[in-house]
């Protein structure tokens, strides 16, 4: 094993020093116990990116919409362009 130190609050302390008595567990084997269960929620994570990517797929394919989407996402993007071009002319009269 390998020692390290760590600072908790005096609450979390608390809640250890509890937790051990009332499970009969050393706090240190608590501590491990929990850093276990994060790293392998960590390492699931990063698996299940690729088959949350793949569920996406195709799931616009039904949209009739989107012309308009895009078609008002660019005239918004227009009137924003229109209006700095504005102030900028305005900046350097």
């Amino acid at each position: 094993m390998v020692r390290k130190q760590i600072f908790i609050t005096a609450e979390q302390n608390a809640r250890l020093k509890a937790l051990a008595a009332a499970s009969g567990k050393a706090e240190g084997q608590l501590m491990r116990d929990g850093l276990d269960k994060v790293l392998v929620e960590e390492e699931g994570d990063t698996e299940d990116w690729k088959a949350g990517l793949m569920k996406l797929k195709g799931m616009w394919k039904d949209r009739t919409d989107l012309d308009e989407l895009f078609t008002e996402r660019r005239k918004k993007r227009r009137e924003r362009r229109d209006r700095m071009n504005e102030v900028m002319k305005r900046g350097r009269s």
